[in-house]
């Protein structure tokens, strides 16, 4: 017995009836336990953190950008073959404050990866 072939017509309506796309995970978030310990850590970091006036509260995180990296993803015809990528990027340190009066953005260096 031969098995039923099914178009994706159905699949993709489905898809579209419950809003359902194709999305690409960014980031480490998902990862992030916020078990009792999480939130007694975060109780005790508000409690300390109250004493201080909002201006003299800061955080500062670093970004990089792969400025020469090329698209993985093309609209063709046919296959093409891939590229080796480019890793040269640009990595910046941010820093504000926690009412947002003092805000610095410093590029910290540019590394180049082959």
């Amino acid at each position: 017995m031969e098995p039923p072939k099914f178009s994706e017509g159905w699949l993709s309506k489905w898809k579209a009836r419950y809003r359902i796309k194709k999305y690409t995970l960014h980031g480490k978030a998902g990862s992030v336990d916020l078990g009792d310990e999480d939130t007694e850590t975060i109780e005790r970091i508000q409690v300390t953190l109250a004493i201080y006036e909002r201006c003299d509260i800061y955080n500062m995180d670093e970004t990089g950008l792969y400025w020469q990296k090329a698209p993985t993803t093309t609209l063709a015809t046919e296959a093409q073959p891939g590229v080796k990528q480019n890793k040269s990027r640009i990595i910046a340190c941010m820093c504000s404050n926690a009412d947002g009066s003092d805000k610095v953005i410093q590029p910290i260096s540019s590394l180049f990866y082959c």
